[in-house]
């Protein structure tokens, strides 16, 4: 069951002032798994989830505004909303390679979720200070990590659980594109075989999308029955892909 009801989420107006705006939510599910983390239980029925930047009506005004994100489910309905939490120097100075906690809420506006990354190099032809990332619940607890994988071909991910056991690679293009078609990275198997169970992909906006060039829009099919956990991993997984190849200096 979903409803429409106010997003009470730390959204800016035009002149820094917080402003409400309606969405529609997805519905809580009845059942909430056995020690599932508080606000996780809405990704136990999902196997695909859609994020997209949030712009206000003036677009991306400047680059000194941290971003904001959507996160909705298959049919369209609101799941959680991130806000980014960076310094004004590390976002000028650093760039896309810039440090940041990126926080997520649930249409209660509790903290379900909490993104650690740290400032890293973003040379490829560089191993050293590869790309990192820490997913935590909003209490705290540790889910899991994304760390690179130093590789000068391809982009490639290792997603680990709390206890650092590797459990996915997420392996991208040679050469990413910004705009002018979809991109899509590979969420492997770490079995023999290597398959494809599921993915990361990019959507292009189209010609008549005017914020294509730093307008997220992406799209996770989680592998099949993957836990809760796993999941929130994840998409703290599209976020350091985005960061990665597509957030413009």
């Amino acid at each position: 069951m979903s409803g429409r009801v106010v997003d009470k989420q730390p959204k800016k107006g035009g002149k820094g002032e917080e402003s409400l705006e309606l969405v529609t939510w997805m519905g809580r599910p009845p059942d909430k798994p056995t020690n599932c983390p508080a606000g996780l239980e809405y990704l136990t029925s999902l196997d695909k989830l859609r994020m997209s930047q949030s712009f206000g009506p003036e677009g991306p005004v400047c680059n000194f505004e941290n971003n904001n994100y959507v996160i909705k489910n298959g049919r369209g309905q609101q799941v959680y909303f991130a806000s980014e939490e960076t310094s004004c120097l590390c976002r000028q100075c650093c760039g896309p390679a810039r440090a940041f906690h990126m926080s997520l809420y649930d249409k209660l506006s509790r903290e379900v979720l909490h993104l650690v990354r740290p400032a890293r190099c973003d040379a490829c032809c560089c191993p050293c200070f590869l790309m990192a990332l820490t997913v935590k619940t909003g209490d705290g607890e540790t889910l899991g990590y994304v760390k690179q994988k130093w590789n000068i071909f391809h982009g490639i991910l290792e997603v680990q659980d709390a206890d650092k056991k590797p459990w996915y690679h997420i392996r991208g293009p040679a050469c990413p594109c910004r705009c002018f078609g979809n991109m899509e990275f590979k969420i492997l198997s770490l079995e023999e075989d290597k398959k494809a169970v599921g993915s990361i992909a990019k959507r292009w906006g189209g010609p008549h999308d005017k914020y294509n060039m730093d307008h997220e829009n992406f799209e996770i099919e989680f592998p099949f029955e993957v836990d809760v956990r796993m999941k929130a991993v994840l998409l703290g997984a599209c976020f350091l892909v985005n960061y990665m190849y597509f957030e413009m200096s």
